[in-house]
């Protein structure tokens, strides 16, 4: 077996250090053309984002791009052992965590979270702690032995880990393995040598990591084996002056020095020609201010302060606006949100209204799309007994478009409308489909018909509406009864999932045109409802044996909760866009013009989303006992590194943005790094600037979109100027705009 030295890069400047790297990486490529051999170079990314930009680079200098992520480098280890085991969706898992926590609850199991143990928010805070134990190979054995040592042992941590060993348990027993247990799995197949058709790599990189886990690191010794060069580059600073900054960097330096004894390191200088700005941050940010000189001048950073939310997205779609009409190119902006499935869509949407060529890295949430949320409307009104608002409104749904129906859908859905008020029929399918048959039956002039109902023409509530309007409700309410009869009887989920598909082709809500045709616009969104449930499905059969049958509200609860989190894919990023990404990925990236929004004191440092399990002491007693789970001082050192990184990846322009009020008209505050950084100039060289108002109507000097001007013009207009409200009736764009 050979023996490496391997080579750390260490340096405070990301940009530098990625650099570094793709210089070394280019070199071992062209060696490696040279040899007139392919496949031994191979740079390790830590975002897909990242692995696309470098890969670009590489393409335009005509060479081969090996870069991967390190979940896509485990894939490729566990696709070349022959693929040992099966990997479970967040469904799957969700599904199995439901099943067991119900089966422990029912045996008693859990007394400390009875009251919960039914809520998504434990099935939530329940994965996060399971996925946190098994990032660091916290085997479930492990966490009940340091429990049984702790001076806080209590029950709820008796029932967390009989909930982690039975999870365990299910994923051993069924040969799976979850997004966690994949690195588990590659670093077991690649010790044992199963992984078959790997090269003997001449160079392997990895730029942009700030430490590994436990797992990560035993794959990179493994790795170390089976090439002639490892290069890993980590955050450092030789100085020391801010050492809570680089705390994490300088323990995972210190693993690899005693993993690798004879390690190299070498120390990476900053960037040339960088701007004055960027300095004072790389140099500054989080140290001692009584260290730090304030510049007298920032040129390349400014810090906004909005008045809201709206405000705070009209700010940035103006301060685009200018930067474009100054010659940026659209795509060289992005946007940064700390949460981008909780604000993108809202950013994205308030930046298209103003006219902006905007993408936004991520889909709608799958239970918010036509579809589903007319199928969630159908479930739903079937167990609330067919209240008439919910009636209605599945009745008058666009996706309601069945062929087979022997009548007009959209004519008899409002008759239904009509004859329920007149009827005063509020609610309970048999009271409905009983009034409207009678009163349908009075009209129709058949001897059956009159003897089953005695002749009320005198009644005025039936009098009042002609008689072809109860019939077409008769016969629509009579069909609509009869499709959904599917609804009424327990099944298991696989058979929910058919009957389902039954349904909504009766419906015409998917038999309406070709649901399998590529270009239906349902098509993705039936495709992925379709694989979620159906592999949720297989994977009880699997667990149980004999699935459990659910009756309506139980599928539909479980529908709920399977649907949580789940999300469409974002459509393909077209070139020419100002891109809205999560700050977890611009952190990687180098970005010429930046805008880093929302920094109140929520999203920087952002809370822990199971702080509700545990106490910093209790978990600095488990880090005693040695399980290697993340306390506040390590989640603050965490978070000041995270926020360093992102400010340091913008090139020329940082942008920086946070609501003085909230939604619910309640005051925020900046996050306290922002304040940290406004330190950094005085006051008179970075201040921070306060922009929009409370007053609905706009400023003529803030318009972004149409409903901005529709408001500004209607008020000159109230005040004797009406030539602008004239124009936008005048112009077909703007008249829809004006007459709403």
């Amino acid at each position: 077996m050979t023996t490496i030295r391997p080579t750390l890069l260490l340096g405070n400047d990301p940009a530098a250090l990625q650099q570094a790297v793709l210089t070394r990486c280019v070199e071992a490529l062209q060696a490696e053309r040279a040899r007139g051999t392919a496949g031994t170079v191979l740079w390790i990314a830590p975002t897909h984002r990242n692995q696309r930009q470098w890969t670009r680079t590489l393409v335009e200098t005509c060479l081969a791009p090996p870069i991967t992520t390190f979940d896509g480098f485990a894939e490729r280890l566990l696709h070349s052992a022959g693929r040992p085991a099966t990997a479970i969706s967040p469904t799957v898992r969700r599904l199995l965590l439901r099943r067991i926590t119900r089966t422990l609850a029912a045996g008693e199991q859990l007394p400390h979270f009875q009251n919960v143990v039914e809520t998504s928010g434990f099935l939530d805070v329940v994965e996060g702690f399971i996925a946190e134990l098994k990032r660091d190979e916290v085997w479930p054995e492990d966490f009940q032995a340091a429990c049984q040592r702790s001076r806080f042992t209590s029950p709820r941590d008796r029932e967390l880990g009989a909930i982690y060993e039975r999870y365990q348990q299910v994923l051993l027993e069924q040969n799976w393995y979850d997004a966690e247990g994949r690195f588990w799995l590659a670093r077991t197949e690649l010790a044992e040598g199963r992984c078959r058709g790997l090269p003997h790599w001449t160079w392997i990189g990895l730029a942009g990591f700030s430490d590994f886990t436990r797992t990560q690191s035993e794959i990179l010794e493994l790795l170390a084996e089976r090439t002639d060069q490892l290069l890993i580059t980590l955050p450092h600073e030789s100085t020391g002056r801010r050492a809570s900054l680089f705390e994490k960097s300088v323990l995972a330096a210190g693993l690899m020095k005693s993993t690798w004894p004879k390690l190299q390191t070498e120390s990476i200088a900053p960037r040339p020609l960088e701007s004055t700005d960027r300095r004072q941050l790389r140099e500054s940010l989080f140290g001692n201010p009584r260290d730090t000189e304030p510049a007298q001048q920032a040129e390349a950073i400014e810090i906004i302060a909005c008045t809201g939310s709206d405000s705070e997205i009209a700010s940035v779609a103006l301060k685009i606006k200018a930067w474009l009409s100054a010659g940026v190119a659209p795509g060289e902006v992005a946007i940064g949100l700390r949460s981008l499935n909780e604000d993108g869509a809202r950013w994205y949407e308030g930046l298209t209204a103003a006219g902006l060529p905007v993408w936004c890295d991520t889909g709608a949430p799958v239970q918010e799309s036509g579809l589903v949320k007319f199928l969630l409307a159908i479930l739903q009104s079937e167990l609330e007994d067919w209240p008439f608002a919910r009636l209605t409104g599945v009745l008058g749904s666009s996706y309601l478009r069945s062929t087979s129906y022997p009548g007009d859908l959209a004519h008899d859905a409002r008759a239904v409308s009509r004859a329920l008020r007149g009827l005063r029929l509020p609610q309970g399918r048999h009271d409905i489909l009983t009034g409207v048959e009678r009163a349908a039956a009075r009209f129709t002039k058949t001897p059956d018909s009159a003897a089953e109902f005695p002749d009320d023409a005198d009644d005025p509530i039936h009098s009042a509406l002609p008689a072809e309007v109860y019939q077409c409700a008769c016969r629509l309410l009579r069909w609509y009864a009869q499709v959904t009869e599917v609804l009424r009887k327990s099944r298991s989920l696989g058979d929910w999932v058919d009957a389902i598909a039954e349904l909504l082709n009766e419906l015409g809500a998917i038999g309406s045109g070709d649901i399998n045709a590529d270009d239906h616009p349902d098509r993705p969104v039936w495709d992925q409802w379709q694989r979620l449930l159906r592999d949720a499905a297989a994977a009880e059969v699997c667990y149980r044996g004999t699935p459990q049958n659910l009756s309506c509200s139980d599928f539909l609860a479980e529908l709920r909760d399977l649907l949580v989190g789940e999300r469409s894919d974002p459509p393909p990023e077209p070139p020419g866009c100002v891109r809205i990404l999560g700050l977890d990925q611009l952190r990687h990236l180098q970005t010429s013009y930046l805008i880093v929004a929302g920094l109140t004191e929520e999203s920087f440092p952002r809370r822990r989303s199971d702080d509700c399990l545990f106490s910093d002491a209790e978990r600095r007693e488990f880090v005693e006992q040695g399980l290697p789970i993340r306390h506040a001082a390590l989640h603050q050192q965490e978070e000041l590194l995270f926020f360093y990184h992102v400010t340091l990846s913008a090139t020329r322009r940082l942008l920086l943005t946070y609501p003085e009020i909230n939604h619910r008209g309640q005051p925020t505050y900046p996050s306290p790094y922002l304040s940290a950084l406004r330190t950094l100039w005085t006051l008179a060289a970075l201040p921070v600037r306060h922009e929009g108002q409370l007053d609905p109507i706009p400023d003529p000097t803030r318009i972004v979109n149409a409903t901005d001007m529709r408001l500004a013009a209607m008020q000159a207009a109230t005040r004797g100027q009406p030539g602008w409200l004239r124009t936008l009736w005048e112009t077909p764009t703007t008249r829809n705009t004006v007459s709403n």
